[in-house]
């Protein structure tokens, strides 16, 4: 269960600094913004899809 709020957390983070990124002016930066938000939407979806759901008791 820690690992997959890891994974949430370390996903949601390289989308915002993926999004952050991609705001400065140079082709470069755009690109690299727009792989990092890409692999850290990529990561929450996964994390947020394959997370164990409670046992219902």
């Amino acid at each position: 269960m820690k690992k997959t709020i890891v994974f949430l957390l370390v996903g949601v983070l390289l989308l915002t600094i993926g999004v952050y990124v991609s705001t400065f002016s140079s082709t470069l930066w755009i690109v690299i913004g727009t792989v990092l938000a890409i692999s850290g939407g990529f990561i929450t979806g996964s994390c947020a899809y394959f997370m164990p759901k409670p046992d219902k008791k």
